[in-house]
């Protein structure tokens, strides 16, 4: 397994990319988008480029392959324990860009959910999240800005039985400083991005990602 720390130290560099949103030019493939068009597909990274006023942005993330993110949460998951507190910050940021040329940020994070499935039922944080079918939920917050949580049921093998419930995977996906960005942009990025994450790590239980967030 490569753990949280190991794995930023064995990845790529960051880099800039551009996205022409008068003729709908398509930035040409680089080692800093890949990252996030193996996450996301490089259509929804052209989509979300687009949604934020096209032109250059600079890419904040190393390249995280998928498989190396699926493993670095997975490893997380390996140390947990009932009663086990798990840092949200335990994860990986595959994907993070910031435009150039005006104010925002576009960031998917992939962590382990600070609430169990039960907390979630009882919606005990601030912000509650909603059920969405198939035993996921969503919280749509803006306390930090404007972010999407999708947090998953996913048994990862060799953990604790309790996992399932007691540790749901999470996708974050922040579109920040954009208030008239659409905000499909992000539900369709969590959605993507979860069914990657469920398939390499690959998550026991086979869990089935809802093909709305609502």
């Amino acid at each position: 397994m490569i753990g949280a720390t190991t794995l930023g130290a064995v990845l790529a560099g960051c880099g800039t990319l551009a996205f022409d949103s008068e003729t709908d030019k398509r930035p040409s493939s680089t080692p800093a988008r890949a990252g996030g068009d193996e996450l996301l597909g490089r259509e929804r990274v052209d989509a979300v480029m687009r949604g934020m006023g096209g032109g250059e942005f600079e890419v904040r993330s190393p390249y995280v392959q998928v498989s190396q993110a699926a493993e670095a949460v997975g490893s997380v998951a390996a140390r947990w324990r009932p009663g086990a507190f798990i840092s949200v910050g335990a994860g990986s940021e595959p994907c993070v860009l910031d435009p150039s040329e005006h104010p925002g940020r576009f960031r998917v994070s992939i962590h382990w959910s600070p609430f169990s499935i039960d907390l979630l039922d009882k919606k005990v944080p601030d912000e509650p999240y909603e059920p969405v079918g198939h035993g996921s939920y969503v919280q749509h917050s803006k306390v930090d800005g404007r972010v999407l949580r999708l947090a998953v049921p996913c048994k990862v093998a060799g953990t604790h039985a309790e996992q399932l419930k007691g540790l749901p995977l999470e996708v974050e996906v922040g579109l920040l400083g954009v208030d008239d960005a659409d905000v499909r942009l992000q539900g369709d990025a969590a959605i993507h991005a979860a069914r990657q994450m469920v398939k390499h790590i690959p998550c026991e239980n086979r869990p089935r990602i809802p093909d709305s967030l609502g």
